[in-house]
């Protein structure tokens, strides 16, 4: 596929929460060509349209097949995205929603495997760290479904969000070893320890070319506020403070951790010390 042809397809940026996403889509949000809203959500809300039970079966009955629905999503989807690049300007739109690790063959069967996707991951110390940390994912604040499952199990430990940190890589791996050419892996710690280098990686692999000077107005320009991460409203440039790994866990915590996300983790090239 060359660049063209990759610059015409729709691109999501997905990733297990407090992975990097937000930064990366400050990044691409202030590419001229490219418009980058918050979290969209809405097409779970499609999903469970589709996937509810016997929803097909009474579409049927009224000569709705569900190679229909699905172009009817599609283009539900396409016209919302598209209103949205256009509002901003842009001739094209790239969404960045991690809770669609869940949704990934649907989106590809809603846009006939003409769909490209960044899957970006963390350092699982570093994510389940920032995950706990976070305000929002508090047993008294949190609203995320795929994130409260865990928490509502385990509690609000480093054991709930490692479980969650394993079941997105889980989920994002299988789908990555099915669709490689469609797929490009990219690591948060290569993205803030080398962001020129990762960014042009990312735009080629969409068909487009880096645009000097998007990195440093990635925090001048603004965004549209939404889903997302909060502390990126007070960062003003790339950094790679926040990447320390195992460093400085207890080590009871450390291998129970290690014990969850391991297997995973280690495919991905992190290690537990």
């Amino acid at each position: 596929m060359n660049a063209d042809e990759r610059r015409g397809l729709p691109v999501f940026i997905i990733g297990c929460h407090r992975c990097g996403t937000t930064l990366l889509r400050y990044i691409l949000d202030v590419h001229p060509r490219l418009a980058c809203p918050p979290e969209s959500k809405f097409i779970g809300g499609l999903a469970a349209m589709v996937c509810y039970p016997q929803a097909l079966a009474g579409l049927q009955s009224m000569d709705v097949s569900r190679k229909a629905v699905m172009e009817w999503v599609r283009e539900f989807a396409e016209r919302t995205f598209s209103r949205y690049a256009a509002s901003q300007g842009k001739p094209r739109w790239i969404d960045k929603t991690p809770n669609y690790f869940d949704l990934l063959p649907f989106i590809d069967e809603m846009f006939s495997q003409r769909v490209l996707y960044v899957l970006l991951t963390r350092c699982p110390f570093d994510a389940i760290a920032s995950l706990q940390a976070s305000p929002y994912f508090t047993p008294a604040t949190i609203t995320d479904p795929h994130v409260s499952r865990f928490v509502n199990e385990y509690g609000h430990t480093c054991e709930a969000f490692a479980r969650y940190w394993r079941h997105v890589h889980s989920k994002i791996g299988q789908f990555n070893a099915l669709h490689p050419d469609r797929t490009l892996r990219v690591k948060y710690e290569d993205l803030v320890r080398n962001p020129v280098v990762t960014t042009t990686a990312i735009l080629e692999f969409i068909g487009e070319r880096y645009v000097d000077g998007i990195l440093e107005q990635a925090f001048t320009e603004p965004h549209v506020y939404g889903f997302g991460d909060w502390k990126i409203r007070s960062t003003s440039k790339i950094h790679a403070d926040s990447v320390l790994g195992p460093a400085g866990w207890p080590e009871d915590e450390r291998k129970l951790c290690w014990d969850i996300v391991g297997s995973v983790a280690s495919e991905l090239g992190y290690a537990a010390a």
